[in-house]
């Protein structure tokens, strides 16, 4: 006759299973991502890395202790 598992053993049983489903589930999920959507999200990606945005930021002059104007904006704009 076998002994019957105490309760930690049941937890660890039980807490065991519950890791291995869930690692079965990030495998599968980690799977579908690479395998079957993995050539859209690579083209996203790359659409990403070569889309130009323009950004129109305008700089800050640039002043020395007396206030006077050590740098400007290139496009001659101050203020």
């Amino acid at each position: 006759m076998t002994k019957p598992l105490n309760k930690s053993k049941k937890r660890i049983i039980i807490l065991s299973a519950c890791m291995l489903g869930l690692c079965a589930l990030l495998c599968f999920r980690v799977g579908w991502v690479q395998i079957v959507k993995g050539e859209e999200y690579s083209r996203m990606a790359a659409e990403q890395h070569i889309r130009d945005v323009p950004i129109a930021a305008k700089r800050g002059m640039i002043y020395d202790t007396n206030k006077k104007e050590l740098a400007i904006s290139a496009g001659g704009n101050s203020g």
